[in-house]
């Protein structure tokens, strides 16, 4: 891992994340874990033998922590989440698009900015969301999370949908129950934690 050597607590931090790539594998686990083949998917556009030496970079300094199957962020890692969220705001800001460039899409990219932007609620509930075959578990509160996971959980509401349907939900005024009725969005337990979710959900 390169250093600048200066003496100054920007440079220290841009000593372990200041490489290409770095943050952004940091982005792509603030979701949850993820195995190697997910990480390299949600990072389009870099190499192999790149993504291997960032994550033993990132592992050696402490910030992920792997079991040999999946990657994880530990303790030290978490704590760039609102480092990574504002950089995420400021980009949106002053964004200017560059001539010639395509930018990849993917639903994880979707799903963390969703979390950056969820409000807080004085009601507290979980919603288990099930996207196609995404499964996300909401936590309402003082301080929301979502968090992507592999199988699901018992919570106070369940909502299930398609892509298409949850984003024009996200974007649009339309209420979940208009989609209910047609068969798009299918809804258990808790209706009043549905409703608080969509809330607090926003872009």
């Amino acid at each position: 891992m390169r250093s600048y050597g200066q003496f100054c607590g920007l440079a220290f931090g841009l000593d372990i994340i200041g490489d290409r790539w770095n943050m952004l594998i940091v982005r792509n686990l603030i979701l949850g874990p993820q195995r190697w083949k997910e990480m390299r998917f949600n990072l389009p556009g870099i190499a192999k033998n790149l993504l291997s030496k960032r994550l033993k970079d990132l592992t050696d300094a402490g910030v992920i922590v792997s079991d040999k199957e999946t990657y994880a962020l530990t303790e030290k890692g978490r704590e760039l989440e609102p480092i990574i969220f504002g950089i995420a705001r400021w980009g949106e800001t002053h964004f200017i698009p560059p001539k010639g460039v395509g930018h990849e899409k993917r639903k994880r990219f979707f799903y963390t900015s969703l979390r950056r932007k969820m409000l807080t609620s004085k009601n507290e509930a979980t919603v288990l969301l099930r996207v196609d075959q995404d499964i996300l578990v909401a936590s309402l509160g003082p301080t929301p999370t979502l968090v992507q996971v592999n199988e699901g959980v018992l919570c106070d509401s369940e909502l299930a949908t398609d892509f298409s349907t949850f984003s024009t939900l996200i974007f649009s005024d339309k209420n979940w129950k208009e989609f209910e009725l047609s068969g798009k969005v299918k809804v258990k337990g808790s209706r009043r934690a549905a409703n608080e979710l969509m809330r607090v959900l926003y872009f």
